[in-house]
């Protein structure tokens, strides 16, 4: 990310207050995460929901699914601010009895004004039995990454705001996860840029680096038709800070779910989750902490997640009615 991205938004000749407005906002909130995180790059891609659908960061995760998924989430940061931070996945994974195993796919977009991130990866997982209820499971993922950077369609007649940046490289990752029916501990590398392919301007490929995640959870019964899921997520890139989160979600009959978020760069999110059996929908609204150092003015990041489980046919609708 370049601040003169961001100063190249505000057109100071214009007379619209809210587009005025929109581009100030996002620079002071740029300001903000400067200070208060010491953001130095590239920042680790993440999201707040997880705990319910961990692939993209983790892909032996996959092997926790008997029947298979097609997932999505959709991340919309400072909604209402032209050019904020979207993110959009879409990834599905089938089950390879015979191999113990499983392998699927995983797409992501990343924008944020005039620049794009995009990856597509293919990966494949193996389980190994370390006990009666006890498991490791193994995956490597591999793929192609796209960034795309077209600073001149800011205000084609500044040259300060060249020059434009178009770079692809091949991608190689893998991930380590232990589990069992009461817990899972996971460490995974899911994007470990290995070569340059693309014509970029920045020698130490600022803008592709390798994102490290480790990963933990416990899934534990309160009483009769509530668990409790806590669940951690550390997050590091090199040249930023690492990034704690925290989050604990209560699940009722395994169909309502209600939970919170902090992530240590001063956030929290409120998620909330329903399941109808043949699909879950998951919706979390994540918020600054720091607002008053921004005269009170909270921009919120909305997120929503749609799980479709490949191997149900039925839509449960009861499910949910039991509840109430």
């Amino acid at each position: 990310m370049r601040i003169k991205i961001l100063s190249g938004e505000i057109n100071w000749s214009n007379s619209n207050k809210k587009s005025l407005f929109s581009s100030t906002f996002i620079c002071i909130s740029l300001f903000f995460n400067l200070t208060f995180t010491k953001l130095l790059g590239q920042q680790t891609f993440s999201y707040t929901q997880y705990m319910n659908h961990p692939l993209p960061l983790n892909m032996a995760t996959s092997l926790q699914d008997p029947d298979g998924s097609l997932n999505l989430i959709a991340r919309r940061q400072w909604v209402g601010i032209n050019g904020a931070p979207a993110t959009f996945f879409i990834d599905g994974s089938l089950p390879i009895k015979s191999l113990n195993g499983s392998a699927g796919i995983i797409a992501q977009n990343d924008k944020y004004g005039p620049e794009s991130l995009t990856e597509f990866n293919a990966f494949y997982a193996q389980s190994v039995k370390l006990g009666e209820n006890q498991t490791l499971g193994l995956s490597l993922n591999c793929g192609l990454k796209s960034y795309i950077a077209n600073y001149t369609s800011l205000n084609p007649l500044d040259p300060d705001l060249g020059p434009n940046i178009n770079e692809n490289k091949p991608n190689l990752g893998f991930s380590i996860l232990y589990f069992s029916k009461l817990l899972y501990l996971g460490i995974s590398v899911p994007q470990l840029t290995i070569r340059n392919l693309g014509n970029a301007s920045i020698k130490d490929n600022n803008y592709f680096r390798n994102n490290y995640f480790f990963m933990g959870g416990l899934d534990l019964k309160v009483v009769n038709g509530i668990q409790f899921k806590p669940a951690t997520l550390l997050s590091y890139t090199r040249g930023v800070p690492m990034i704690a989160d925290f989050s604990g979600m209560f699940l009722f009959s395994n169909a309502l779910g209600a939970g919170l978020n902090y992530r240590t760069n001063n956030e929290t999110a409120i998620i909330v989750t329903t399941d109808f059996n043949l699909f879950e929908v998951g919706y979390s609204y994540q918020f600054g902490l720091l607002s008053e150092s921004l005269g009170r003015f909270t921009v919120p990041t909305q997120e929503i997640t749609i799980n479709f489980r490949l191997g149900k046919r039925k839509f449960d609708l009861e499910k949910l009615k039991r509840i109430f």
